[in-house]
């Protein structure tokens, strides 16, 4: 896709909001979320909690939930927490 290879290209990272991507339908579930999809496609992203007020989650609760529906295994997830404090 011409928009992930551009983000590869520019060493982009995409700050990523699993809990409420999925809340407000821009995914339709942690299982099937676009974040495999990403780093699958060589693109830097990391993994944030939106608004704890209005969807109660926190960034460890983030990762948890994502190992929980087996998105990102423990290897993955630290690599993507590792990335994420480069730069």
């Amino acid at each position: 896709a011409p928009l992930m290879r551009i983000l590869r290209q520019e060493g982009i990272r995409l700050n990523v909001c699993p809990g409420s991507n999925v809340a407000l339908s821009a995914s339709p579930d942690l299982a099937h979320h676009q974040i495999r999809t990403l780093l699958d496609n060589g693109v830097r992203v990391s993994v944030n909690s939106d608004d704890r007020t209005v969807f109660g989650r926190t960034v460890s609760d983030e990762y948890r939930a994502l190992h929980a529906a087996g998105t990102l295994d423990a290897a993955a997830l630290y690599a993507v927490w590792r990335d994420s404090l480069a730069d």
